[in-house]
């Protein structure tokens, strides 16, 4: 079977074939005559008026149901695959999220017949296209084309996911009167989605600087692995290294010293990642966090290795 075999079968199944449930529904419950809903629904479908019938002129073949049968049959082999395709998503997306509803089947297809045509894409999806859109391009001369924008200066996918991952991101939503989205009942959120100032909302959450500080900050466990495994055996082999005959004591505090060299690795590391998030981000507080952490564990793992070495040069003995 071809795709479009398998997309018409599945429409006919759920919407417009003889079986189909829906179809069963729309005449049963005269939707044929009502005006209210139009060709938004199935485009090239004409439906008769709703009104009262002033004069028995009017065309009594549009008043049959078998006339309306036919204008049916006519819209749905004329309908496009794009409609097809989009009834039968929205349609699965209502049944999915209808709990309970869908054993009421009926009460379904009139949610479905009833939703508001482009509500979904005017008020949520166009504002957040448009923002996206604006990062990254301007009209010139009646044309779209690419800002002089590096990527550290465009608010990208990244920037606008990250936004919503905490509640002080989410907090920043505001309407174009500066309420704030989370102020509102819940049950009016969404009917206010059309007025989010979108452009007060989003920012930079990380810099993308083309700096060889990213080998630091991307690769720092493969810079501790290489490097600390290095200085052990190299501090442990070759004690001529840190000034000849020393006790045990400092040849083993020496190399012990490699987790000292791991740390200010990873507090490098620290620091250079701070240069590409914004000290006004969340993510500041965990680097910091993280800095304190490793400033501790510096003191933990140096402080023997100089507190040996001292002691050992004050010794009368030259050694512990």
């Amino acid at each position: 079977m071809s795709p479009n075999q398998a997309l018409l079968t599945l429409h006919a199944d759920y919407i417009g074939g003889q079986h189909a449930n829906y179809r069963k529904w729309y005449f049963a419950a005269q939707l044929d005559l009502d005006d209210a809903i139009g060709s938004t629904q199935n485009p090239g479908l004409q439906r008769l008026r709703s009104q009262k019938r002033k004069s028995k002129g009017h065309k009594a073949a549009e008043r049959q149901l078998h006339s309306a049968l036919d204008r049916w049959r006519q819209a749905m082999n004329n309908m496009s695959q794009y409609d097809r395709m989009r009834q039968i998503a929205l349609y699965l997306l209502l049944w999915g999220e209808a709990a309970q509803v869908r054993f009421v089947p009926e009460c379904l297809c009139f949610i479905f017949k009833s939703r508001p045509e482009g509500l979904y894409l005017h008020a949520v999806v166009k504002p957040l296209y448009r923002f996206i859109r604006d990062q990254g391009y301007e009209v010139v001369e009646g044309k779209f084309v690419r800002k002089e924008r590096d990527h550290d200066q465009i608010i990208g996918y990244d920037d606008v996911n990250q936004l919503f991952w905490y509640p002080e991101g989410i907090a920043r939503i505001v309407l174009t009167d500066k309420t704030r989205l989370v102020d509102l009942p819940p049950s009016q959120r969404f009917m206010k989605f059309d007025r989010i100032d979108w452009n007060r909302v989003f920012f930079k959450t990380y810099f993308e600087k083309r700096s060889f500080g990213h080998l630091l900050v991307n690769f720092n466990r493969v810079w501790v692995i290489h490097i600390s495994m290095y200085w052990f055996y190299t501090a442990f082999n070759s004690p001529t290294v840190y000034n000849g005959d020393r006790s045990p004591a400092m040849r083993w505090s020496a190399t012990a010293l490699g987790g000292a060299v791991a740390t200010v690795i990873m507090l490098a590391a620290t620091l250079a990642e701070f240069s590409y998030i914004p000290t006004t981000w969340n993510n500041t507080s965990h680097l910091t966090r993280r800095l304190l952490f490793l400033a501790v564990t510096l003191a933990l793992t140096a402080g023997p290795t100089f507190y040996i070495a001292i002691a050992e040069t004050n010794s009368p003995g030259g050694s512990l």
